[in-house]
C-alpha cells in the first residue's frame, strides 16, 4: 500500500532529499566509490532502500528524513574512503606500469619484482574492501621493494656495464683516464648508497648515471691507432705476422642487445684476421656448454638472435674463434649472462556493466558473457 497524500511542503521536503541523494550516487558512481569502497557504499545503498520503503510503509516523516540524512552521511563516508583506497590502487598500478616498461628493470631485478608483486596484490586486494590502513601497509613494503628494485637494476646494468667497459680497455689507457673513470665509477656507487638510504631521489640518481655514461665512455673510447696488443715484431727469417702460425685473437666485448622472453639478440668484435671458423655457445643455468651456431671467418661486429628460449630462464653466453693452430674463446670475464624476461600476466581487471533501468519494458533476462585471454 502507498503512503497516503501528504501536504505539498511535505512532499517537496522528500522529493528534494530525494533528487540530492540521488545526484549523490551518479557522483559516487562516477568516482568509482562502489569499486573502492563497496562495504561502505552498499551500507549507503541499504539505508536508502530502506527509506524508501519505509516512506511507503507510512513511517513518520521525520523518521525517514532522519534515516535519509544517515543514508547522505554513509555516502559521503564512502567516497572519502573509495579516493583514498583509489589513491593506493592508482599508485601500485602506475609503478607495475613502470616494471612493464622498463626491460632492464625486469631483467636484473625479477626476483625482487616478485616479491612486489605480491605486496602490490594484496595492497589493492585490501584497499578495494575498505582496509585502508593495512592496504597502506602493503602498499608502502611494495614501494620499498620496488625502490630496492629500480636501485639493484641500476648497480647490475649501467653502472656495471660501465665497470666491465672500464675493465675491457684499462690496459690500452693512458693512467690518468683510467684514474678518472674510477673515480667516476666510485662516485656512482656513492650515489646508489645515498639513494638507497634515502639521501637522494632516484630521478636524481639516474641523471647521475646518464652524464657518468657519457663521460665513462669518452675516457675508455679507443682511437684507431694501433694499441698494444696490435704490435707485433716479426718473427726472424719468417717475414708474416705471427697469428698465421697461432691461434687467433679471442672475441671481445659480447654484449646484448635485446631480449625477450623466447629470444635473446647480442653482437660482439672479432678481433682476428686468419680465423677459419667461429662458434657461439650457449649454457643453460649451471648445465653444459654447447655450441648452438656455427660461422666461417668473420671481420668486425658480428649479431646474432637466438630464439626458442624459456622464458625466465638464464643463460650464458661466449664466443670461439679457431684456426689450424687451435682455438680460442672469450675470456671469463668478458662473458655475458642474460635471462630472458618473464611474462607478467594480467592480474587484475575492472570492468563496468551498466544494464537497463527500464527493467519492466526492457523484456529480456539474457547473461551477459565476459571473456578475457580468449582468442574467441
Amino acid at each position: 500500500m502507498r503512503r497516503p497524500p501528504v501536504a505539498n511542503g511535505r512532499l517537496t521536503t522528500f522529493n528534494k532529499r530525494l533528487q540530492e541523494l540521488q545526484a549523490l550516487f551518479d557522483k559516487a558512481h562516477s568516482l568509482e566509490v562502489p569499486t573502492f569502497a563497496p562495504q561502505q557504499y552498499n551500507e549507503a545503498l541499504s539505508s536508502f532502500r530502506k527509506s524508501l520503503a519505509d516512506w511507503n510503509d507510512r513511517v513518520p516523516e521525520e523518521d525517514v528524513l532522519k534515516l535519509l540524512a544517515d543514508v547522505k552521511e554513509k555516502l559521503t563516508n564512502a567516497a572519502d574512503r573509495a579516493a583514498s583506497s583509489k589513491e593506493i590502487c592508482d599508485h601500485i598500478v602506475a609503478l607495475r606500469k613502470r616494471i612493464v616498461s622498463d626491460e632492464s628493470l625486469r631483467y636484473h631485478s625479477a626476483e625482487l619484482l616478485r616479491g612486489f608483486e605480491q605486496y602490490a596484490r594484496e595492497a589493492i586486494r585490501l584497499a578495494e574492501v575498505g582496509d585502508e590502513h593495512a592496504a597502506c601497509a602493503s602498499a608502502e613494503t611494495a614501494k620499498k621493494i620496488f625502490s630496492e628494485a629500480t636501485l639493484s637494476a641500476i648497480e647490475a646494468g649501467p653502472i656495471r656495464s660501465m665497470q666491465n667497459r672500464l675493465a675491457e680497455v684499462e690496459e690500452s689507457l693512458p693512467p690518468a683516464r683510467v684514474q678518472a673513470a674510477t673515480e667516476f665509477l666510485s662516485e656512482l656507487r656513492g650515489a646508489v648508497d645515498s639513494a638507497r638510504a634515502g639521501e637522494l631521489e632516484i630521478s636524481t640518481l639516474r641523471k647521475k648515471v646518464g652524464i657518468g655514461r657519457r663521460e665513462i665512455e669518452g675516457l675508455t673510447e679507443i682511437t684507431d691507432d694501433p694499441g698494444p696488443d696490435d704490435l707485433y715484431e716479426p718473427t726472424p727469417g719468417l717475414g708474416f705476422h705471427p697469428e698465421t702460425w697461432k691461434p687467433p685473437k679471442p672475441p671481445t666485448q659480447l654484449w646484448i642487445l635485446d631480449r625477450s622472453s623466447s629470444s635473446i639478440k647480442m653482437k660482439w668484435k672479432d678481433r682476428s684476421c686468419v680465423d677459419a671458423a667461429n662458434y657461439l655457445e650457449l649454457k643453460e643455468g649451471d648445465g653444459p656448454w654447447e655450441t648452438v651456431r656455427e660461422w666461417g671467418p668473420v671481420s668486425d661486429w658480428v649479431e646474432c638472435t637466438l630464439t626458442g628460449l624459456e622464458p625466465d630462464t638464464r643463460y650464458g653466453f661466449r664466443v670461439k674463434a679457431e684456426n689450424e693452430y687451435g682455438p680460442n674463446r672469450t675470456p671469463i670475464d668478458k662473458r655475458v649472462y642474460a635471462h630472458t624476461l618473464l611474462d607478467l600476466p594480467v592480474w587484475r581487471a575492472q570492468l563496468m556493466i551498466r544494464t537497463a533501468d527500464c527493467c519492466e519494458t526492457a523484456e529480456t533476462s539474457n547473461d551477459v558473457r565476459v571473456c578475457l585471454n580468449s582468442g574467441s
